[in-house]
């Protein structure tokens, strides 16, 4: 069966680039005829199929070499092998040995492409004209499991325009004891122009086209296909190359047929049944009658089925019959028939039997916990199942294929299982972690969302015809990031500083972004209260907590990129993003100063940059940190982060430098309070704006955000100022008139 589609599927297996085999010719006016059988000799193709010219040793054509073979018109066409092994033209495989289609000498290897994602094989008609038509016999296996019954091809013309032709193997065989007795399946493939054109594909001409071999790729491993019988434009020399007899077949009316199967989904809006129909082609020699029946061993759906008696079918002709159409409304399940095809007027020709097999699938039945936020912070994950096949005996559910994923917000998958072409069958189900970094984030609740895209099959990578759209799953994301008010770790000699310890709560957050430990070391942050607190002019307006860094070896020794967090509310007043830099605070002078001048340069090498530390690095930074990034500093207001290049430690804040007063702290005790509130308004009631707008600064930064100084100190309201204005009346009795 031949069906097409737009899109190339994603190779099931893990495994390499596309790995092939090309058979070429370049598109000309006249149409090249060419018939090979792969075997050499006078008695054969009429040349030897070597590489080696003269040829010596073995018939062969290794990984990435091309072989000339003569077409009947006299030129040649083009062999190629990209399979990333040796393929031969000779007897020598072993699963094809078991192919009723592969016979004599034939083209085979084993590919083992050792590169990601895929292994294939390719044939392209490149030098004496393009196809009008192909066909081939095809046969492939591999160690260790059954292998697929579908086959993708692309079909291409000298434009590069192309079509994807896929094809159901029309039966199985057992592989042999070297591929521990698993099924290889063959089948008798045929195209022609007019399917490349299908579905708007503006193929113009057959100039080439490629058979990929991906499922049977494994690097090191045992996989085997083969090919025989190449037929490009109808060049078989007798018509039909195929028993001259009266004979069944498929696609090609070159290869004798003796089975097929196909799958379908159980009530598919695109047909209300299959069909048991096969091609009768009369290569006796002369006209004769055929009959066929199916036989009384099929399954009760086939019967009666239709019957031919006495047809007449002329020499050289073929006939498409029908012997029953079965219900795709069914139940689902496996059911199988077989028909004998017979020569009514030449009892000598022995009967055929053709053998087919049909398998209806209920369609998925997916079931999630897409339907409420995954917690990430509790170790919530993507679950997806598939409900079991049933609930009647030998019933079959399809599954579905991963055919996408993506994720938003600051969230990532973790990667162990959803994986693109991960399959999830009947009665199975998957469970996708997820991971969440909180460093350099504020305490806050973050959302997200992850989408997995589906499609339908019926085992993982097989089709399944009259398969229907299958919904994208989306899932809300969530993260409950709470303080961390101190943090810790141990790093070894040369390990990366980025991202290994952090702290944070709702105003600000910290963590080293770049550098390598010198030595093996303990790093360590904590929120800590400002220096300054209680001070009645502070040197600097901070816009963020203060954090102590700390290395347990000198951090002289060693370049860090530290980086803040900040919020926008924080800012100190009639200053920009752009004016914010990491402040240290010196113990000698008792004053925040620029973290850079505590650098061992002093601050010599600073420069400004407008973005984040990781736009830095990727442009005036080189691709990595190194002596002559000291002192650079920035701001990513996009993102609301501030970072610097460091090789000091101590307290850290972020903020502005200048010598920031309090106006309204009339006591002076360092802050401002209600003390101060019921002095101005008994003395100088002009500056109770300025009060409002101080109030509760010189306390000091509250770490936890949980209290209620974390963020912003909030202006007095109008109540508690009267509620302070009416205290201060108290203290200043009315005196009375005398009578």
């Amino acid at each position: 069966m031949r069906y097409s589609g737009h899109t190339r599927r994603l190779a099931p297996r893990a495994a390499v680039i596309f790995s092939a085999i090309l058979l070429s010719s370049a598109a000309e006016v006249v149409a090249q005829t060419a018939f090979y059988t792969f075997t050499s000799g006078p008695s054969g193709d009429g040349f030897i199929w070597d590489v080696d010219s003269p040829p010596a040793g073995l018939n062969d054509l290794p990984n990435g070499e091309n072989f000339h073979a003569p077409d009947l018109d006299g030129a040649t066409n083009n062999i190629e092998n990209y399979s990333g092994n040796v393929t031969y033209f000779d007897t020598s495989y072993q699963a094809a040995g078991n192919s009723s289609l592969i016979s004599d000498e034939a083209w085979w290897g084993n590919p083992t492409e050792p590169f990601s994602p895929t292994v294939g094989a390719y044939f392209v008609n490149t030098f004496n004209g393009a196809a009008d038509s192909v066909a081939f016999d095809f046969a492939w296996a591999i160690a260790g499991e059954d292998a697929y019954d579908s086959l993708e091809i692309e079909v291409y013309d000298d434009d590069f325009d192309f079509a994807y032709l896929y094809f159901d193997l029309d039966s199985s065989f057992n592989a042999g004891p070297a591929f521990g007795g698993f099924q290889g399946w063959e089948g008798s493939i045929a195209f022609d122009l007019l399917d490349a054109q299908n579905d708007n594909f503006d193929v113009d001409a057959i100039a080439g086209f490629s058979i990929y071999l991906d499922p049977i790729s494994t690097p090191g491993g045992v996989g085997e296909f083969a090919i025989d019988n190449l037929d490009i434009n109808g060049g078989g020399a007798t018509g039909f190359d195929g028993p001259e007899e009266l004979y069944p077949a498929s696609n090609d009316p070159d290869s004798l047929l003796s089975g097929f199967s196909t799958r379908w989904l159980k009530d598919t809006p695109v047909t209300s049944s299959s069909r048991f129909s096969f091609d009768v082609v009369n290569n006796t020699g002369s006209d004769t009658e055929f009959s066929a029946s199916l036989d009384g061993t099929s399954d009760a759906v086939f019967l009666p089925g239709n019957q031919f008696s006495g047809e007449f079918l002329a020499f050289g002709d073929t006939q498409n019959i029908t012997l029953q159409e079965v219900a795709l409304s069914n139940p689902s399940g496996e059911y199988s028939a077989s028909a004998t095809l017979s020569n009514d007027l030449d009892p000598s020709d022995p009967d055929n039997t053709v053998n087919y097999g049909l398998k209806i699938y209920d369609a998925p039945a997916i079931s999630s916990n897409a339907a409420n936020p995954v917690q990430v912070q509790s170790g919530g994950q993507l679950t997806l199942a598939n409900a079991a096949a049933g609930p009647h005996a030998g019933a079959l559910r399809a599954g579905v294929e991963v055919t996408g994923r993506s994720i938003t917000g600051p969230f990532q998958f973790a990667g162990s299982t959803l994986l693109i072409d991960d399959f999830v069958g009947p009665g199975t189900s998957a469970a996708e972690s997820l991971l969440f970094s909180r460093f350099g984030r504020l305490t806050q609740t973050y959302m997200g969302s992850a989408t997995i895209d589906l499609q339908m099959n019926s085992a993982a990578g097989s089709f399944l015809n009259g398969r229907q759209p299958v919904p994208s799953i989306t899932w809300n994301l969530e993260f409950a990031l709470a303080d961390t008010l101190s943090d810790s770790a141990n790093l070894p000699a040369s390990g990366s500083l980025a991202e290994q310890v952090g702290v944070n709560n709702a105003t600000t957050a910290a963590t080293i972004v770049g550098g390598h430990s010198s030595t093996a070391q303990t790093v360590s942050m904590a929120l800590v209260s400002d220096p300054e607190q209680g001070d009645a002019t502070k040197s600097a307006d901070l816009a963020t907590s203060v954090v102590d860094l700390d290395f347990s070896i000198s951090a002289t020794s060693q370049l860090h990129v530290l980086q803040f967090t900040y919020l926008d509310g924080n800012l100190p007043s009639g200053f920009t993003e752009a004016q914010l830099e990491l402040l240290v605070f010196d113990t000698g002078s008792d004053d925040w100063i620029r973290a850079i001048d505590a650098n061992l340069d002093n601050g010599a090498g600073s420069a400004f940059f407008a973005g984040s530390y990781e736009d830095f690095l990727a442009g005036p930074g080189g691709g990595s940190l190194d002596a002559a990034d000291q002192s650079k500093y920035g701001v990513d207001a996009t993102n609301n982060m501030a970072w610097a290049v460091l090789n000091n430690e101590g307290l850290f804040s972020l903020g502005v430098l200048g010598n920031f007063a309090l106006s309204a702290d009339t006591e002076p005790d360092g802050d401002v309070d209600g003390a101060d509130f019921l002095a101005l308004q008994r003395d100088n009631p002009s500056l109770i704006p300025t009060w409002q707008t101080e109030y509760g600064s010189g306390s000091g930064a509250v770490l936890s955000s949980t209290s209620s100084s974390a963020g912003t100190v909030p202006e007095p309201g109008t109540f508690c100022l009267l509620c302070l204005f009416l205290g201060a009346l108290r203290q200043f009795p009315c005196s009375r008139r005398a009578a």
